[in-house]
């Protein structure tokens, strides 16, 4: 992930090195990437303030995911896959639907910009961290 917008997904099983694999579709710099349970799909968030999820069998973008008003820097996959957490400098957290691409939840409270956000290993509770020095649940 880098300030080129470009992901590359680099094969780590492999005793010669290769070239990484890009993935386009980011306008602006790629701030975290973090693969699902199965690791076949890949979830990036950038300040472009999208989230994209992408097909890593296809090596193509699977979603757009639209809604923050500003760039988004962090992302976290449910332990089921089944959503995504996303944080952003607009100071909320979305909760989205991996299946439908739509937004489920926008949750409020920070008073500064959302560091990092992750779900419980049950699913349940999502922990988010802020530069208003909080963690909220």
């Amino acid at each position: 992930c880098g300030v080129d917008a470009t992901v590359r997904v680099w094969l780590s099983d492999s005793t010669t090195p290769q070239r990484p694999t890009p993935l386009h579709g980011h306008t602006q710099t790629v701030w975290k990437c973090t693969f699902d349970a199965i690791g076949d799909q890949l979830a990036t968030c950038s300040h472009d303030t999208t989230v994209r999820l992408w097909d890593l069998g296809a090596e193509s973008e699977s979603a757009c995911l639209h809604g923050h008003d500003d760039a988004v820097v962090t992302c976290a996959f449910s332990p089921d896959s089944q959503s995504i957490c996303s944080g952003s400098f607009d100071g909320t957290v979305r909760v989205w639907d991996v299946r439908t691409g739509e937004c489920a939840h926008v949750l409020r409270g920070h008073d500064g910009w959302v560091t990092s956000c992750s779900f419980s290993p049950d699913g349940l509770t999502i922990a988010s961290s802020s530069s208003d020095c909080t963690v909220r649940l």
